[in-house]
C-alpha cells in the first residue's frame, strides 16, 4: 500500500512539473513561429494540458481498464468547467468574449460531448467510433487553421526568446517523456488505491485521476487569467475537452471497445458533463461576466459531481 501511495504522489507530481514543462516550451516555440494566441489556447496549450489525460487512458485501454477510461473522459471535462473555470473566476472574475472563433469551438464541444453520450448510452463504442472520432478530430483542426477568424498580425505582440530552438524542442521532447512515465506510475497507484479502498475503477477514474490529470488546465488557466490572456484559458478548457473525447476516447477505442455495464449509473454524470458546455455557451452568447457568484455555483455543480461518485 505504501508503494502504492508513493506511486501515486510521485507520478501525479512528474506528471504536473512535465505538463508544465511541455506547454511553457510549446508556448515560446509558437510565439517564435508567430501563432495566434487564440490558436495557442485551443491547440497547443490544450494538447499539451491533454496528454495526462491521453496517456493515462492508453495506458488503462492496453490493460483493458475501460471503465477507468469513459471515468477520465468524462470526469476531467467535468473538472475542466466545474473546476478548473470555477477557481479560475472566483480568484479572478471575468467576462468571456463572444468571437467567431470561440463561437466555432464551442459549437465543436457541444457536437463532440452530445455524440460521445450518444454513442457511450446506445451503442458500444469500438474501432470504428474511434476512426470517426479521430475524423472529426482531424476536420476540427484543419477548419481551426484554415479561419484563424482573430488573428491579427500585431508587430509588438512579438516575443523574441534567447533560447535555441532545438533546446526549446529537447524541453518538450523531455516533457513528454515524463508525461507518460509519469501517467504510468500514476494510474498503476490509482488502481491499487481504488482496489484498496473497495471503490471500482470508474470512481476512481473520475475522482482521482481526472482532477490529477486535470491540474496542467487548472495551472495553466490561472496563469492565463493573471497575465490578461483570458482567451487562452477558456480556450484550454474548451479546446481539453475537444481532445478529450476526439482524440482520448478515439485513440482508446482504436485499442480496445468501451462498453460500460450498468451504463444508466452514468447517466448523472454525462448530462452534468453536457449540461456544462451548455451553461459556458449561454454565459458567452449572452455575454454573461462570470462573476464569483457564477464561479461558485460551477464549483457547487463539480461538487455534486463529487458527491454523486462517493455514494455509489
Amino acid at each position: 500500500m505504501v508503494m502504492s501511495i508513493f506511486k501515486f504522489c510521485f507520478g501525479l507530481c512528474l506528471l504536473s512539473y512535465s505538463a508544465d514543462l511541455l506547454i511553457n516550451n510549446s508556448k515560446k516555440i509558437a510565439k517564435i513561429f508567430n501563432i495566434s494566441n487564440v490558436v495557442i489556447g485551443v491547440t497547443i496549450v490544450a494538447f499539451g494540458t491533454s496528454l495526462p489525460e491521453l496517456v493515462v487512458s492508453i495506458i488503462a485501454a492496453l490493460d483493458n481498464e475501460q471503465s477507468l477510461i469513459v471515468g477520465n473522459i468524462i470526469g476531467s471535462n467535468i473538472a475542466n468547467i466545474g473546476l478548473v473555470l470555477g477557481v479560475s473566476a472566483f480568484l479572478s472574475p471575468f467576462k468571456i468574449e463572444s468571437t467567431q472563433e470561440l463561437n466555432f469551438n464551442f459549437f465543436y464541444v457541444l457536437i463532440s460531448s452530445l455524440l460521445f453520450s450518444f454513442l457511450l448510452i446506445y451503442y458500444q463504442m469500438h474501432y470504428l467510433s474511434g476512426i470517426l472520432f479521430l475524423i472529426i478530430l482531424a476536420i476540427y483542426f484543419y477548419l481551426l487553421f484554415k479561419y484563424d477568424f482573430d488573428y491579427e498580425e500585431e508587430e509588438n505582440s512579438l516575443i523574441t526568446y534567447d533560447v535555441n530552438k532545438f533546446t526549446l524542442f529537447f524541453l518538450i521532447v523531455v516533457g513528454c517523456f515524463g508525461i507518460s512515465y509519469g501517467s504510468n506510475l500514476f494510474i498503476e497507484g490509482s488502481i491499487d488505491i481504488a482496489d484498496f479502498l473497495g471503490y471500482d475503477n470508474i470512481f476512481i477514474g473520475m475522482t482521482f485521476v481526472a482532477i490529477g490529470t486535470s491540474l496542467p488546465e487548472l495551472v495553466t488557466s490561472l496563469v492565463a487569467i493573471v497575465k490578461n490572456e483570458r482567451n487562452i484559458a477558456i480556450g484550454n478548457i474548451i479546446g481539453s475537452n475537444i481532445i478529450n473525447i476526439l482524440l482520448v476516447g478515439g485513440t482508446s477505442s482504436l485499442i480496445c471497445s468501451l462498453d460500460i455495464h450498468n451504463i444508466q449509473l452514468l447517466y448523472p454524470h454525462l448530462f452534468i458533463m453536457v449540461f456544462l458546455v451548455f451553461l459556458l455557451i449561454v454565459i458567452s452568447i449572452f455575454k454573461i461576466k462570470i462573476s464569483r457568484l457564477i464561479s461558485s455555483f460551477l464549483i457547487v455543480i463539480y461538487l455534486i459531481f463529487l458527491y454523486i461518485n462517493f455514494l455509489k
